[in-house]
């Protein structure tokens, strides 16, 4: 299994979307001179001057803070590794927010310019934050952890670990779904004269990381479900070696209906963009023969509470290709 194979292609999520309309901004120079180009004029009061220049100041903190994402686009393509430091555009969004802050006590009347990029601010936000916690090393990391622990059957690390993996799904799911839900309520055409960025490709990125976290929600189902089948696997066998055959055949009927849970989350991750489609690719090459074998298990156990040692016999053998088969998927 590639480890970090689901990171190399999500060059197509929110930053790299980012990095399309950043290159239109042929026109920017320095943080103050992004924004409304506007010449005071005598009706302009001072406050209103001191908000127009923290306004135009924040355009440019947010413009930069998408400007900072845009090596990812390369970097998670050619090598699936991330070296930007996500602090620069979290800074740079704090530095906008403040900005934002000082227009907004200065002048009222700049309350809705502020509102409308106070609402841009929290979508970029979002693409930064749920970006960073997809591509966090953590999750491979823990991925490769999880096989060694199965492999060495020690079950009880093996749930921490996907329990600490779902954990960082839900913390992507949390990070995205504010920004969902805001971006349908910016106001296009003000900010589109605030001279921020195109909002389309950050629109589509969003969707695109929408993807990917539901497709990661999905393959840590099928991780726990994995999880879950092997408990009840084990248990049958330990249920075997003491002759309480029937049981036995209830646990490993359970274990076959986790792995068959395992398959239908497996099932829905295939298609999510990122690489993620790979791992569940192998997850559900495991779970469905690991059900093959649990319910040959479960029928050699029911074999020797009816006392057919050959049947039994054949089962056994047949549930232990399929275990061999399901090694073979990795």
């Amino acid at each position: 299994m590639n480890r970090r194979q689901y990171l190399a292609s999500l060059s197509v999520l929110g930053t790299g979307a980012l990095a399309g309309c950043l290159d239109d901004l042929s026109g920017l120079r320095d943080a103050s001179s992004v924004g409304t180009q506007r010449e005071p004029t005598v009706e302009m009061t001072r406050s209103y001057r001191e908000a127009d220049r923290d306004r135009r100041r924040a355009v440019g903190q947010l413009n930069r803070a998408a400007l900072a994402l845009r090596p990812l686009a390369t970097e998670l393509e050619d090598t699936g590794n991330v070296s930007v430091e996500f602090d620069e555009p979290r800074d740079r969004l704090a530095d906008a927010r403040t900005h934002l802050e000082d227009a907004e006590a200065t002048d009222e009347g700049t309350a809705a310019a502020v509102a409308a990029l106070r609402s841009f601010a929290d979508v970029l936000a979002g693409v930064v934050e749920t970006t960073a916690a997809v591509t966090d090393d953590a999750i491979p990391d823990a991925i490769d952890a999880l096989s060694e622990e199965i492999d060495a059957r020690r079950l009880e690390a093996a749930e921490t670990t996907v329990a600490g993996l779902r954990a960082r799904f839900a913390t992507a799911r949390d990070e995205l779904d504010p920004a969902l839900e805001t971006l349908p309520e910016l106001d296009r055409d003000r900010l589109e004269g605030l001279a921020v960025v195109d909002l389309e490709p950050i629109e589509e990125g969003l969707r695109l990381l929408d993807e990917v976290v539901v497709g990661l929600s999905n393959l840590g189902a099928a991780l726990a479900a994995t999880v879950d089948g092997h408990r009840c696997l084990e248990r049958g066998e330990e249920q075997t070696e003491a002759e309480r055959y029937d049981e036995a055949a209830a646990s490993f009927d359970e274990a076959a209906a986790h792995y068959e849970a395992a398959t239908a989350h497996s099932d829905d991750a295939l298609d999510a963009p990122g690489g993620v489609g790979t791992y569940a690719e192998t997850t559900r090459c495991q779970s469905v023969h690991l059900e093959e074998a649990a319910l040959e298990f479960a029928d050699s156990a029911r074999a020797l509470d009816e006392r057919d040692p050959t049947g039994a016999a054949r089962h056994e053998e047949a549930g232990a290709a399929a275990l061999e088969a399901a090694d073979d998927c990795v």
